[in-house]
């Protein structure tokens, strides 16, 4: 234990030649998203990462991790990022040797310690949050699929990729090559694969990234949570993204706030989905507005208000327009 600084200097040194599970977590972290940097004055570890509150709750369980004393997280000028800074010579040496070396963006390797399986996944956890996307990609098949993409040098995803179908038996991944970036590429996993992945990175987990593991169980959402996020509603439920805005400013979706971003209830969306605005209605009955609200008085189409605007039911209208 470093004194003067309060902290733990040796913790990046492996027990037995291996990382555990909690250090490969942060070694991903840090090998994804961290800079270490030494010269023959300074050697320091830094991680900046915006300021949210799951940014937040990464910092603290790595600054509790290396027992970090007094104030541990620094903002920037304009309070839009939050970060960590370690200024400890053995830390960073320990990291150089594992492999995380200075401007490794270009040139990352992998790393040059062994690690079981459970530290793997985790390890490639904390690299996925770090440096990693998970969305939902509209693949022509019906229901958007989850994707799973982590970006890095192509050793780095080849290896993560040989790991992977090393310990999952699954060869499902592929490496797609940015075009202008040399040597920069990305490891993507779609549908079975992303979430037999999935599984295996967040089994047991200890800590985790809040919003990117949101996105991963989005499918999952209306059973559990029942709440989706506005790219959420298009992709998983089905609505182009005027319904959407329709809907928002009609005040038909009250929004839930979590992390500065907002929710939607699964309920209110399929509520809405059960009825129709009169644009709507003039569009498939295929006359005028007011001709809409005539046909609504004279067969007594079940209408609902909300706000400003009158909704119809949107089965009843789909009949007359059959008949």
């Amino acid at each position: 234990m470093n004194i003067k600084w309060k902290y733990n200097s040796n913790y990046f040194k492996p027990v037995n030649g291996k990382l555990d599970e909690k250090q490969a977590y942060i070694f991903g972290w840090i090998e994804a998203d961290g800079c270490v940097y030494h010269s023959h004055n300074s050697h320091f570890l830094e991680l900046t990462l915006k300021n949210t509150q799951s940014n937040r709750k990464i910092l603290d369980f790595i600054a509790n991790e290396l027992c970090i004393g007094g104030k541990r997280l620094y903002e920037g000028r304009t309070r839009d990022t939050i970060g960590l800074v370690i200024h400890n010579k053995t830390i960073v040496h320990d990291l150089e040797t594992l492999g995380c070396v200075q401007r490794k963006t270009k040139i990352l390797k992998p790393p040059w310690v062994e690690m079981n399986r459970k530290a793997f996944f985790k390890y490639l956890l904390g690299y996925m949050e770090a440096d990693g996307c998970v969305t939902y990609a509209n693949c022509g098949m019906g229901k958007p699929l989850l994707s799973i993409s982590i970006a890095g040098t192509r050793e780095i995803c080849e290896w993560l990729k040989d790991r992977v179908t090393v310990y999952c038996g699954m060869r499902k991944g592929f490496i797609y090559k940015y075009p202008r970036l040399s040597n920069l590429c990305s490891l993507v996993y779609l549908g079975k694969a992303a979430e037999l992945v999935r599984e295996f990175m967040y089994q047991n987990s200890f800590c985790w990234h809040e919003e990117k593991r949101r996105k991963a169980y989005a499918s999952l959402r209306g059973e559990k949570s029942g709440l989706f996020s506005y790219k959420d509603i298009k992709r998983v439920v089905g609505i182009p993204s005027w319904d959407v805005n329709y809907y928002i400013k009609a005040k038909l979706l009250h929004p839930v706030q979590i992390d500065r971003k907002k929710f939607y209830k699964v309920k209110e969306i399929l509520s809405c989905l059960n009825y129709i605005s009169e644009r709507k209605a003039k569009v498939i009955l295929g006359v005028s507005q007011r001709m809409v609200q005539k046909i609504a008085q004279e067969y007594n189409i079940p209408w609902v208000k909300r706000g400003r605007c009158k909704l119809y039911d949107k089965f009843v209208i789909e009949n007359l327009f059959l008949k």
